[in-house]
């Protein structure tokens, strides 16, 4: 997975939610 896709995705999931956007971001970056 690229870097500009993770970060969109959590772009996406911070419009809706931001606390779990914070926690998402590093969970996918480290599963990458």
């Amino acid at each position: 997975m690229a870097r500009e896709d993770w970060r969109a995705i959590v772009h996406y999931i911070d419009k809706d939610n931001p606390t779990r956007a914070k926690r998402f971001g590093p969970e996918l970056r480290d599963k990458a």
